[in-house]
């Protein structure tokens, strides 16, 4: 009995000092690692909007699921919008730069666990850059064979993307119908 006790004693203090540690390295580290996930994000509004001088996060309420970031570019050339979705596989990160006329500069992928071979192919340039100039209607984006989840979840991204960007531009207005109608 005595002998449980003791073991119970020392793997209590043993998970104690543990999570100490956890705790001191995630509090040391947390802010670096937040600084370095912001920087990723910055580099990647330039990628899809090179012609941009600076950006600033804008907090933009009720956004899509998908839409995690909006960034606003400074001298109102348009909107960078950061999305995560799943496709066959969770964390799929897509940027997305629409100009201020409704008009996609570029796409990216920040990240992607998908199948380098199958849905990873939405990273490839002859993917994503069919996308350059399209609207909200994303006429002649075509799936790729084979990788119809992560290119359809891919599409759906861009498309709430643009759902945001209406938000923000006030074009979604409320259809209810009024009491009048009724």
């Amino acid at each position: 009995m005595k002998t449980s006790i003791k073991s119970v004693i020392v793997l209590t203090l043993i998970c104690l000092v543990v999570s100490g540690i956890l705790a001191g390295i995630n509090f040391f580290t947390g802010p670096i690692i937040k600084e370095y996930e912001s920087r990723v994000a910055y580099e990647a509004c330039y990628k899809v909007m090179p012609d941009a001088s600076t950006f600033e996060e804008i907090n933009v309420d009720n956004l899509p699921k998908t839409v995690t970031n909006v960034y606003k570019e400074t001298t109102g050339k348009g909107y960078v919008f950061k999305m995560e979705t799943t496709g066959y596989s969770s964390g799929l990160v897509i940027m997305c730069g629409i100009t201020s006329d409704g008009k996609i500069t570029k796409v990216t992928t920040v990240s992607s666990n998908e199948t380098p071979s199958i849905g990873g192919k939405t990273e490839e340039d002859s993917y994503t850059n069919q996308y350059i100039g399209k609207d909200s209607s994303l006429n002649g984006v075509v799936g790729i064979s084979g990788a119809t989840m992560t290119s359809n979840a891919y599409k759906a991204a861009i498309a709430d993307a643009f759902t945001a960007f209406d938000m923000i531009n006030g074009c979604l207005l409320y259809t209810s119908p009024s009491p009048r109608d009724a």
